[in-house]
């Protein structure tokens, strides 16, 4: 192996090291990628590059799963905690005044839905398709 050699190919190498140091410190993210990516190529070096690549998204998404996951189960509990806290507030009746003014709320709120064409579109869908399912449903 020449200077040059190490030269071109000195990102591959750095990525086979990054590999060797995961799979000692995580094994596990070896046995996971295998099944998805094939085995490591080591009989064929013009391949190690790719199966690298494919290696280290592989592993770049499982970490954007783990922190996504991470993140939406602090929300779940932040929003359990909000449910439980709202279920506690009692509130009375509301007036005639108040059940007036939000009735007007929601007609302005439909109003503006109508006259947005894509609504119109997706109902148009959705009767088409309960349709459809309906005539399947009786055949």
């Amino acid at each position: 192996m020449s200077v040059q050699d190490v030269r071109t190919n000195w990102s591959t190498y750095g990525s086979v090291a990054k590999l060797m140091f995961t799979s000692i410190n995580d094994p596990e993210s070896m046995a996971n990628a295998t099944p998805v990516i094939g085995p490591f190529p080591a009989d064929r070096p013009t391949r190690w590059g790719i199966w690298l690549n494919a290696f280290a998204g592989l592993g770049a998404l499982e970490d954007a799963v783990r922190v996504t996951d991470a993140a939406l189960r602090q929300e779940n509990d932040f929003i359990v905690a909000t449910n439980r806290i709202a279920a506690a507030v009692r509130l009375s009746a509301p007036t005639a005044t108040q059940i007036q003014d939000l009735v007007a709320q929601l007609e302005v709120v439909n109003d503006r839905i109508k006259q947005d064409q894509r609504f119109a579109a997706a109902l148009a869908v959705g009767v088409a398709l309960a349709g459809r399912v309906e005539t399947q449903l009786k055949a």
